[in-house]
């Protein structure tokens, strides 16, 4: 899942209505792609999934969601890849802005979720906040299971600590850094 690269051109001029959420189906067979656009949902980027589930089917996924054209980010999106529907939305005020909401298991049991659920919004959603009224940058913890509105819990960063706009990437624990290092090739 991944936003829609055949209209997204850095929002520079295009619509916030180019980013949708869409699936690539890869044929390792064929060598075929499908794109499949979730359509009537709203624009987003930063499509992430819970990370024992990364690579696997799931069933919820969760993204920022863009306000404006200009990059402005102050929504979290809750997506049922299932149904192909939005499932939830967190809408931050108009002074709050976002980056990448990073999915954190609510447990170290990767096994997934009780009975039919496959415990993928068993998560909760860490994001770095910019408060343009403030100049301050907070961060939150939401959860991806009830996406109230209110987070869980929040820190508020001194004024001099400012994480930089659309800040996100890919995090790891220590002990999967120390045996990437390990196998690591150094000519």
């Amino acid at each position: 899942w991944a936003p829609s690269s055949d209209t997204f051109g850095g929002l520079v001029g295009n619509s916030v209505d180019d980013t949708v959420l869409t699936e690539y189906k890869l044929n390792m067979n064929t060598g075929a792609v499908q794109i499949i656009p979730m359509t009537g949902t709203p624009s987003v980027e930063f499509p992430r999934v819970h990370p024992a589930l990364l690579g696997r089917p799931t069933r919820y996924g969760f993204a920022s969601g863009l306000v404006s054209v200009g990059v402005i980010f102050n929504s979290l999106v809750k997506f049922d890849l299932v149904e192909r529907a939005v499932a939830g939305v967190i809408e931050l005020p108009p002074h709050l802005t976002i980056g990448e909401a990073i999915p954190l298991p609510k447990t170290t049991d990767s096994s997934g979720g009780a009975g039919d659920r496959d415990g993928s919004d068993e998560v909760y959603l860490s994001v770095f906040v910019f408060n343009a009224q403030t100049a301050i940058t907070e961060w939150h913890l939401y959860d991806g299971e009830s996406m109230a509105s209110e987070p869980v819990t929040r820190a508020i960063f001194p004024s001099h600590l400012r994480v930089p706009y659309g800040f996100h990437g890919s995090f790891i624990a220590e002990e999967q850094l120390a045996q990437h290092l390990k196998n690591k090739k150094i000519d």
